[in-house]
């Protein structure tokens, strides 16, 4: 995992986004864009249209594709904010 990723409180696909602009050549276009295709190419079990409508807010994120999200870019899936509120409601959950 790195090192030293603070949490972002973004929402998902803004969070994700961020990240794969910060990690370079593969998953940015010349102009900057990300090349959300080869992202998804990566991606164990999750196709470009999930991710596709999963990073424009159409879909919420499974806990599922956050944590496969992080397991190619090496942080922690808590570094999505839609993560920690689903740890913090099964918690919540648990403990009622």
């Amino acid at each position: 995992m790195q090192a030293m990723v603070e949490p972002s409180d973004e929402a998902f696909g803004d969070a994700l986004r961020e990240l794969l602009l910060a990690d370079g050549d593969i998953y940015v276009s010349e102009t900057g864009n990300v090349k959300w295709g080869t992202f998804a190419h990566v991606l164990h079990g999750v196709s470009y249209d999930v991710l596709r409508r999963t990073v424009r807010g159409e879909r919420t994120p499974t806990l599922e594709l956050m944590e496969e999200c992080a397991r190619v870019l090496q942080v922690w899936p808590t570094y999505f904010a839609e993560y920690r509120a689903a740890a913090f409601a099964r918690q919540a959950a648990e403990a009622a």
